[in-house]
């Protein structure tokens, strides 16, 4: 019984309207059918024709052919512009049987009256046709603002979403695992809503894909998310992914592909299909990058981050490291400024926060990540990002330098590498280098202790030595310069 209920979702106001109103009428029919109420006078032979002949049948059958053929031509109309499955939910509404049963109800029953009238006319027949006409006329209230509201796409979208509720989602596992991710069309509630937001795409409604990307983000974080269920996560994805694609192949609907990465980074920071959701963030991302939509790719550097920092398993943190990797070297060949700026400093902020948990390795991954978005950016002319990456360096080299030398040391000889590789031309880039470099070692001479001083009993002549370079700065260099041969396969002399 109560799944019942829930399936005709009496909750939504196009359901319990009409039946309201059904109930209403039905109560003061009876009492009239009683002779409780009387909602008639006298009763003579020509008057009761009138009323179950005139207004029984004709009344209600000439308003009743009226308002079904035009409610089928306006939700054809709506089911041409968005979906075909409108037609197929609006013969199975509450709203559509209740006039249809009310209005044949109103004219059998005339029609029985009328072939079993009785010698004597009572006035409690006549009452009822009465009440059962109003009440089909009262009826058309709620029908025509029901079937105007079939017409806005964030009606019906709300009306199937409230069908994806926690227990259908359970209900579908099984089939999910038995079909490799996928469900059949007739028993599939979210199919029809990924049709309508890939229609108001293609006919470039952007309120309409905003408010259907919104709702279908909340309805996950409302029912999906606290399932923590794979199956049911890569249902998600695989939509999210089908409107992210279909955003991404359409001119100026970047706005549905920045929603769709959004809700799959979302996805995949809250629950297990975090490696999945990376891979899927990947190939909208690098899609986008290839057909120059920034704003999708600047929204892929922010998902990642997000699924890195919020999610729990290794394997999608690995596969969010090795997007960032594939990614800078995509957007520095394709001189993309602004999108690998903003790698670089999430890049510089993930290897700061792993150099204070002490994950050393994740850091030094990160900061190989810096060193080669530094030099990629080098070699294709970006001046200002070679700028942007030399400094990240040097905050975190020197903010690390009075604990650890050893890494101090390894950025210094990765801004080494990276001045190697920039231009002889470009002399900015080149002192930035020379400042970064000298400043990380002046804070590294300062954490050094000082040297003991030595007794001498005999005075030595004051002969002027010349002052050895310091060794850091000289093992670095040429350090350095072996590692970048070895890292970029080019012959030192």
């Amino acid at each position: 019984m109560r799944r019942t209920l829930k399936d005709l979702d009496l909750l939504s106001w196009d359901n319990w309207v009409p039946l309201a109103v059904i109930a209403a009428f039905s109560g003061v029919g009876i009492l009239t059918a009683f002779g409780v109420i009387s909602v008639t006078g006298p009763m003579d032979p020509a008057r009761f024709k009138t009323i179950y002949d005139s207004i029984g049948i004709r009344t209600t059958a000439g308003i009743l052919s009226s308002i079904v053929a035009l409610s089928l031509v306006a939700i054809q109309f709506a089911s041409n512009q968005y979906t075909h499955r409108i037609m197929v939910f609006y013969i199975k509404s509450i709203t559509f049987w209740s006039i249809i049963t009310v209005y044949l109800g109103v004219i059998v029953f005339s029609i029985v009256v009328a072939a079993n009238r009785p010698d004597s006319d009572d006035p409690r027949l006549a009452g009822v046709i009465i009440v059962v006409t109003i009440m089909a006329l009262m009826l058309l209230i709620p029908h025509f603002l029901i079937t105007a509201s079939f017409l806005k796409p964030d009606f019906i979208i709300n009306k199937l979403l409230r069908r994806l509720d926690s227990d259908y989602l359970l209900s579908i596992q099984g089939n999910l695992a038995n079909r490799r991710g996928r469900l059949d069309s007739k028993s599939d509630r979210l199919l029809p809503v990924i049709e309508i937001i890939e229609s108001a795409i293609k006919r470039g409604d952007r309120a309409t894909t905003r408010m259907a990307m919104e709702q279908l983000h909340d309805k996950y974080l409302t029912q999906a998310e606290r399932l923590n269920s794979l199956l049911v996560e890569q249902y998600f994805l695989g939509y999210l992914l089908r409107v992210g694609r279909k955003a991404v192949s359409v001119p100026d609907e970047e706005e549905a592909a920045v929603q769709a990465v959004q809700a799959i980074g979302t996805v995949g920071a809250h629950g297990p299909a975090g490696a999945m959701a990376v891979e899927e963030i990947r190939d909208l991302g690098l899609s986008a990058s290839k057909k120059g939509i920034d704003p999708v790719v600047s929204e892929m550097i922010h998902s990642l981050r997000e699924i890195f920092e919020q999610t729990e398993m290794p394997e999608a943190k690995k596969e969010v490291l090795d997007t960032y990797h594939l990614l800078g070297q995509e957007l520095a060949s394709a001189g993309k400024r602004r999108p690998v700026r903003q790698l670089a400093t999430n890049v510089s902020e993930i290897a700061h926060a792993s150099l204070g948990r002490r994950d050393q390795a994740t850091a030094y991954r990160c900061l190989d990540m810096l060193e080669a978005i530094g030099h990629d950016s080098a070699v294709n002319k970006l001046v200002d990002v070679v700028l942007h990456v030399v400094n990240l360096l040097l905050e975190i080299g020197v903010a690390v330098a009075p604990e650890d030398g050893e890494t101090a040391n390894r950025i210094i000889r990765m801004v080494l590498r990276i001045e190697m590789a920039i231009s002889p031309t470009e002399r900015e880039a080149i002192a930035a280098t020379s400042f970064a470099k000298g400043d990380i070692e002046r804070v590294l001479n300062k954490r050094r202790p000082p040297a003991a001083p030595v007794e001498q009993t005999t005075p030595a002549p004051a002969t002027p030595t010349p002052t050895p370079a310091p060794a850091l700065s000289q093992g670095s260099q040429e350090e350095g310069k072996g590692e970048f041969a070895d890292l970029w396969g080019e012959p030192q002399p």
